[in-house]
């Protein structure tokens, strides 16, 4: 009976493993494999990040830029802006840049905001029923673009991604990565990777 016990711990062990060296693999290559946004006019869907009593963060700032980049080229034709606030926060992530992007001439019309999110999951749960246009492009961070990808396909959204080189990445970025991918494709997934997700 212990040996039994032994053996499917070792094999539920080798399972965790194997899932998490495979999405180590898919989050550090998957900005080498992304191509550039079609530029066929849909949303800018701009994932949340920290900000400062409404003053966008430069994370969240290079992000904003890179969506008001995307609207100023004509490749999208509406932002969508994602984020919360934090307890005591005089506003939220959506709303400072809701306020970024209209000082940059961007029109209200042209912009919505979901200010509830604290997650990717939620972010897209919340944010997708608000786009009116589409394809969605997705802009983040380099290291957060394969859970973003994987995230918005389980809503049925293949999305394009419009990845954000970020100034202060590091290992410990890319293994937070890897640990929330692997605790998202448990908790909303398969628990292993189809080759059709590479």
């Amino acid at each position: 009976m212990r040996t039994n016990l032994i053996a499917v711990l070792m094999t539920l062990v080798v399972a965790a493993g194997t899932v998490m060296l495979t999405d180590a693999v898919a989050v550090v290559t998957h900005p080498a494999r992304t191509a550039a946004p079609s530029c066929q006019a849909g949303t800018a869907f701009v994932m949340g990040a920290a900000q400062y009593d409404g003053t966008p963060s430069p994370v969240f700032r290079r992000r904003l830029d890179t969506a008001l980049g995307l609207y100023e080229q004509g490749c999208v034709s509406r932002i969508l802006v994602s984020g919360g606030g934090q307890p005591g926060d005089a506003t939220t992530e959506a709303d400072s840049g809701l306020a970024y992007l209209t000082a940059r001439s961007v029109p209200v019309s042209r912009v919505a905001v979901e200010p509830t999110a604290s997650s990717t999951y939620q972010a897209a749960r919340r944010g997708l029923p608000l786009v009116s246009a589409r394809p969605v492009v997705v802009v983040t961070d380099a290291y957060h673009g394969r859970r973003a990808a994987w995230v918005f396909k389980q809503f049925g959204e293949d999305v394009d991604l419009k990845l954000v080189p970020s100034r202060a990445s590091s290992w410990s970025h890319y293994v937070r990565e890897v640990v929330a991918l692997s605790a998202y494709r448990l908790a909303y997934g398969w628990p292993w990777l189809h080759p059709s997700d590479l």
